[in-house]
C-alpha cells in the first residue's frame, strides 16, 4: 500500500518528469511532451513505481502483479521485456528515471513528481489549495491483471480514506467559514453519507441565510439516508433538519452552526459537560473510525499588559499546531465564546469555565497566564507564569495533567514542545486505561490499538502477545492510520527485551519497519524518527543510520523520548559511563513516562557495564520486584551477581537461576550473548564472565556450571 512520501521529495515544479494518474495516466517532460509507453503491462510498471513511495519494489512483486497466471519464468521473461520497453519510453529524458538493479526497481524521487503524492502529503490546512478529485486511480489501466486489479483497488481505497479523514478535519477546524463549507462539499463528493460533511453544509446554509437552499440540501440528504442505509441520519442532523423545516427564527443561531449533538452518540445536553454516566464510556466509547478530539480553552490572561495577551495567543496557537502535528488527535475549536479574562481579577477557575461550558471535545486544555506579583514588588522583576491543565470531558472533566511554565524570555514557543509532548502522552495513556476494562469483541480498530497501549503498561509476556495480535488486527482494517504502527513499534520493541529465540528475532525487523512506516507518514514528528533511530540502533548493521537519525533530533526532545534515545547510542558505541549517566534522567522522567519503564534492563545493564555493580544490583532487585517473571533482568541479575565477590547470596543466585531457566528451559550464554550483539567486544565478554561465574550453561546441553 502507498505510504506518504518523505518530505525531502522535490516539488512537481522541480522535477523533470512529471506522473500523473488521478484521471487517465499521464507521463510527461516539463515541456508537456508526452512519455507515456504504449503498451498497458509498460504503463502497470510505471504506475507500480509511482505509487511505491520511491522504495525499491521487487521484480518478484511486479511479476506477480501484472501476470499473476503465469509461470514464474514466464512471468520474468515478460517482465524483463517490459523493463525494456519502459526504458526505450523514457529514453528522451536522456537520463535514466528508473533505478534497475538485478533484483529490484525504483522511481528516482529527485527527477521525477507523482501528483497522488501532493494530495497524501496534505493536511487540512492545504488541501483545498488542491484540485478537487474523486480518488479515482487511473481508471485506463483497469483489466490488466485481476491482481493488479485488486492492488489498484487497495490504493484507490487509501488515497479516498486519506482524503475523507483530511476533509473531515478540515470541514470543522477551519476558521474560514467558506473553506469549511467547501471542505464540505469535497466530502460529500467523496463521500454521500458522511454526517460531517453534511451537519457542516446545512450549518453554513442556515448562518447565511440561504434558508431555501438549506431545505433542499436537507431533503436531499435524508433521502440518501433512507435510500442506501435504509434508515435517517444521526439525531444531530434529524434535529438540525427539523429546526430548518419548522423555520424557527434560530434556525441560523450558534446551536444550528455548532450543532447540538455530535456524531458520536452523546446527548443533546445543553447544560456544558456534564457529569458522564457512570460506565457509559463502557458502553459507548469512541465510534469506529473517529480518532480523539482535543479542544485548547483561550487562556485566562491576568495582567492588564496587552502583551501577555499577544503571548497567550502565541501559546494557543503553537499547542494547537503541535497537537494537530501528528494526526493523532483532532483539534476542535471551542463550542461557544473563549471566556478570555484579561485584567487584574481572576474571575472563575479553569474548572468553573469548564463546568458551564459544552463541547464535542473528549479532551479539553484550560490555562492561565499571570505574572508574579511578589516577585515584581520585591526583586523589581517580571515573572511570567503558564499553568496549563488537561481534563477528561467524558470523566466528569477529571484533570489528568497540569503543568507550570516560567516564560520570562517572552519565547513561550521552546516550552510548549515539551507541554505538546507531555499531554500527548498524557491522554494516549488516560484512553488506554479507559478502554481497558471493555469486552474485545466490542472494539473498534482504533479502540484495539488504544487496549494494546494498556497492556503493553502492564509489562507481562502475555498481555505483550495480547497487544501484538490486537495490533496486527487492527492494522488488517485501518492499515492508513499511523497510531497503530506507533503501538506496534514500541510493542516489538519491549518484546526484544525478553526474546532469546532466534525465530523471535524477526520483532526487530518487524519494529525497524513498523518505525518506518511511522516516520513516512509523520515525517515532521521528531518523536517518530527517535523511535526509527531507537530501533535501528539496536541492528549493529544499521547503527550509522540510527545515530545520523539521533544526531538531528531537535533539543526540545531531550527530557523524554531523545534521552532515552541517545543514552542508549552511547551503550552500543561502547562508552557505558555516560550511558549509565544519562539514565539516571531517564529514570527522573518515568512518572511522566511510564513506557520509560519498560527499559529499565537497559538501565541495569548500563550501570553494570560502567563498573557500577552495587548500584545495577540495587536496581535489578527493584526491577523485579516489580517485574518478577522479567527474564531479562533475570539474566542481568546473575550476569551481575556473577562477577561480584562481595555481598553475593548463593541462595538468592540460584533461586534466580532456577526461575529463569524454568521459564525459558533452553537459554544459554550463547543465546544471551547473541542478544546483545550490539554491543562492544570488551562489554560482551565482560556479560559472558559473569554469566559463566553465575552458573548458567555456555551452550544448549552443556548443564548448569556451578550450584
Amino acid at each position: 500500500m502507498y505510504e506518504i512520501a518523505k518530505p525531502a521529495l522535490r516539488k512537481p515544479d522541480a522535477a523533470i518528469f512529471r506522473i500523473d494518474l488521478l484521471a487517465p495516466m499521464s507521463a510527461t517532460t516539463l515541456d508537456g511532451t508526452s512519455l507515456l509507453p504504449v503498451g498497458a503491462k509498460t504503463k502497470g510498471v510505471l504506475a507500480i513505481l509511482a505509487l511505491s513511495e520511491r522504495r525499491p519494489v521487487a521484480r518478484r512483486a511486479l511479476s506477480g502483479l501484472l501476470w499473476s497466471r503465469r509461470s514464474d519464468d514466464q512471468a520474468r521473461a515478460s517482465l524483463r521485456q517490459e523493463i525494456h520497453r519502459l526504458a526505450e519510453a523514457l529514453r528522451p529524458l536522456g537520463t535514466d528515471i528508473i533505478d534497475v538493479q538485478r533484483h529490484t526497481l525504483s522511481l528516482r524521487p529527485v527527477l521525477a513528481s507523482v501528483d497522488v503524492e501532493r494530495y497524501f502529503n496534505a493536511g487540512p490546512g492545504n488541501i483545498l489549495k488542491l484540485p478537487e478529485t474523486d480518488g479515482m486511480l487511473a481508471p485506463d489501466l483497469n483489466g490488466i491483471d485481476g491482481a493488479f486489479d485488486d492492488w489498484l483497488n487497495e490504493q484507490r481505497g487509501a488515497l479516498r480514506r486519506h482524503l475523507t479523514s483530511v476533509l473531515e478535519q478540515a470541514a470543522q477546524t477551519l476558521a474560514d467559514p467558506e473553506h469549511r463549507e467547501q471542505a464540505a462539499r469535497r466530502l460529500l463528493a467523496l463521500d454521500e453519507l458522511s454526517e460531517t460533511g453534511w451537519r457542516t453544509y446545512l450549518r453554513f446554509l442556515a448562518s447565511h441565510g440561504e434558508q431555501a437552499a438549506a431545505l433542499q440540501a436537507a431533503a436531499e440528504c435524508s433521502e440518501i439516508f433512507r435510500n442506501i442505509r435504509g434508515c435517517e441520519p444521526s439525531p444531530a442532523i434529524v434535529d438540525l433538519i427539523s429546526r430548518l423545516r419548522s423555520g424557527r427564527r434560530d434556525a441560523d443561531s450558534s446551536e444550528i452552526r455548532r450543532g447540538d449533538d455530535t456524531e458520536d452518540g452523546r446527548g443533546a445536553d445543553t447544560s456544558g459537560l456534564a457529569p458522564v454516566r457512570s460506565g457509559s464510556f463502557q458502553e459507548e466509547g469512541l465510534p469506529e473510525g473517529r480518532v480523539l478530539r482535543v479542544e485548547i480553552r483561550a487562556l485566562r490572561v491576568l495582567s492588564p499588559d496587552p502583551a501577555l495577551a499577544d503571548m497567550a495567543q502565541i501559546v494557543t496557537d503553537t499547542l494547537t499546531e503541535g497537537m494537530n502535528r501528528d494526526g493523532l488527535f483532532q483539534m476542535i475549536e471551542p463550542a461557544d465564546e473563549p471566556d478570555v479574562k484579561i485584567g487584574q481579577s481572576a474571575g472563575p477557575s479553569p474548572e468553573e469555565a469548564l463546568s458551564g461550558r459544552r463541547t464535542d471535545a473528549d479532551y479539553v486544555f484550560s490555562g492561565v497566564l499571570r505574572v508574579s506579583e511578589a516577585a515584581r514588588k520585591f526583586q523589581g522583576v517580571q515573572r511570567i507564569f503558564l499553568l496549563l491543565r488537561l481534563h477528561d470531558v467524558r470523566r466528569d472533566n477529571a484533570l489528568i495533567w497540569a503543568e507550570r511554565l516560567e516564560l520570562s524570555d517572552g519565547t513561550p514557543e521552546k516550552y510548549v514542545d515539551q507541554v505538546i509532548c507531555d499531554a500527548t502522552w498524557r491522554i494516549l495513556i488516560a484512553e488506554s486505561r479507559n478502554i481497558l476494562p471493555r469486552l474485545v469483541a466490542s472494539l473498534s480498530p482504533l479502540q484495539m490499538a488504544f487496549r494494546a497501549l494498556g497492556l503493553l503498561l502492564r509489562n507481562e509476556t502475555g498481555a505483550r502477545e495480547e497487544a501484538e495480535h490486537l495490533l496486527l488486527k487492527a492494522l488488517e482494517s485501518e492499515p492508513e492510520r499511523p497510531f497503530h504502527y506507533l503501538c506496534l513499534a514500541l510493542v516489538l520493541l519491549v518484546q526484544i527485551q525478553d526474546s532469546w529465540e532466534v525465530e523471535k528475532r524477526d520483532w526487530l525487523q518487524r519494529a525497524c519497519d513498523a518505525a518506518r512506516v511511522l516516520a513516512a507518514r509523520l515525517p515532521e514528528s521528531a518523536a517518530v524518527r527517535l523511535l526509527l533511530s531507537r530501533a535501528l540502533l539496536q541492528d549493529p548493521l544499521r547503527r550509522k543510520e540510527g545515530l545520523a537519525l539521533l544526531q538531528n533530533a531537535p533539543v526540545t526532545e531531550r527530557r523524554n523520548v531523545f534521552a532515552l534515545t541517545q543514552s542508549f547510542a552511547a551503550l552500543a558505541e561502547g562508552n557505558a559511563s555516560a550511558c549509565a549517566q544519562m539514565r539516571e534522567d531517564v529514570q527522573s522522567m518515568i512518572p511522566a513516562y511510564p513506557l520509560l519503564l519498560m527499559f529499565r534492563a537497559e538501565t541495569v545493564l548500563a550501570l553494570f557495564l560502567a563498573g557500577r555493580s552495587g548500584e545495577a544490583l540495587r536496581a535489578v532487585r527493584e526491577g523485579l520486584a516489580i517485574f518478577p517473571a522479567q527474564s531479562g533482568l533475570m539474566v542481568l541479575f546473575l550476569a551481575i551477581a556473577g562477577t561480584m565477590t562481595e555481598g553475593q547470596d548463593e541462595a538468592e543466585l540460584e533461586d534466580i537461576r532456577k526461575r529463569l531457566l524454568f521459564r525459558c528451559p533452553e537459554l544459554t550464554t550463547e543465546k544471551i550473548l547473541a542478544r546483545y550483539n550490539y554491543l562492544c567486544p570488551e562489554h560482551i565478554e565482560r556479560l559472558r564472565q559473569g554469566l559463566t561465574a553465575s552458573g548458567m550453561p555456555e551452550t544448549l546441553g552443556a548443564g548448569v556450571l556451578c550450584g
